[in-house]
């Protein structure tokens, strides 16, 4: 049972909600201080939660609504995702810039005379089965700091020397290297070779070595002939057998195989493997149970040799391997070996 003064307060306020509600405005004119002052004496006498709500509406001036709360509510709006672009992707720049190195870290390669190679920048190239090294050493002249995959390059510097190649005789006169600057379709004479630019790209060149014309690489006309020994010659073992050829249009670095056969046409074995001009031979008939060498071709040191032969002279781009491309061969006449 509430308290007597309770009981007045209330009826004081039930007086101020009557009159708030029909002079709302004069109660709209209280400000909010006042307006706390009278809720929080309200709230000291434990008073009802719903008449407090009650009050501080008509205070305040506004209107009740059973069952509602006093405070404005908000509608709920969907959770939309939030959209996502893709980021952008630029193309990575491509070397080389100004200022920039070239990060390229090739192996050196080889290459052939009058056939086209291309090297990248710190590349170098070296003549295969010859002494020519050739080195791009950088490549000049872009016009803007930005290169499209179309970017060309104006000029290529290069350096070029000689070397001694594995296994081959080496003169004793030293060559100096010498660096040159050069434009595209550009050539330049060095050692009796002539280099020719023949390409520049934005970050390679090609190139074209030739040795004075001397040679080529046109192999549809390369042809050999053997020309000694002669059909129906003979030989004793221990003797010397003379083996002549001739070469028409001789491809560059192009080597001569020159290998014994039976009459019947098998294999005996590899005499020797010299360089592909045309000229002789003289082959040393072997003598049985002979202390040879390990090298090879090693002329057939050893071997017993009796009866009816031919020498069969291939024309060869490269023997170090089984499968060299043949250019041309041909067989000596049938002679004879006899002990």
């Amino acid at each position: 049972m509430k308290s007597r003064t309770t009981k007045v307060v209330f009826a004081l306020f039930a007086g101020v909600l009557l009159m708030g509600g029909a002079q709302t405005a004069n109660a709209a004119q209280l400000t909010s201080s006042q307006i706390q002052a009278i809720i929080s004496l309200l709230q000291s006498f434990n008073a009802d939660p719903a008449v407090i709500q009650s009050t501080a509406a008509a205070l305040g001036g506004g209107q009740v609504y059973p069952g509602y709360p006093t405070y404005p509510t908000y509608p709920t709006y969907p959770n939309y995702p939030v959209p996502s672009y893709p980021t952008p992707s630029y193309p990575t720049p491509t070397y080389p810039y100004p200022g920039q190195q070239y990060p390229y870290s090739y192996s050196n390669t080889e290459f052939r005379l009058d056939r086209t190679f291309t090297l990248y920048p710190g590349q170098s190239a070296r003549e295969y089965r010859g002494d020519l090294t050739l080195t791009l050493d950088q490549i000049d002249g872009y016009g803007s700091y930005y290169y499209s995959s179309s970017s060309r390059g104006d000029s290529v510097r290069i350096t070029l020397g000689v070397s001694c190649s594995s296994g081959t005789y080496c003169a004793t006169l030293w060559y100096p290297q010498q660096s040159f600057t050069l434009d595209e379709d550009e050539t330049v004479r060095y050692m009796g070779y002539e280099v020719t630019v023949t390409d520049i790209a934005r970050d390679r060149a090609t190139f074209r070595v030739e040795d004075d014309g001397r040679n080529d690489n046109d192999h549809d006309d390369a042809s050999i002939t053997v020309e000694e020994p002669d059909r129906g010659d003979d030989v004793e073992q221990g003797d010397t057998l003379r083996i002549k050829w001739t070469v028409e249009d001789r491809p560059a670095n192009s080597e001569i195989e020159l290998a014994l056969y039976t009459e019947y046409g098998h294999s005996v074995g590899v005499i020797a493997i010299v360089d592909g001009r045309s000229g002789s031979y003289s082959w040393r008939v072997p003598t049985p149970n002979l202390y040879c060498t390990m090298q090879y071709p090693n002329g057939l040191c050893g071997m017993d040799l009796r009866g009816d032969y031919f020498i069969r002279a291939r024309l060869v781009a490269d023997t170090s391997y089984n499968n060299s491309y043949e250019y041309d061969a041909d067989d000596s006449g049938v002679f004879t070996i006899e002990r």
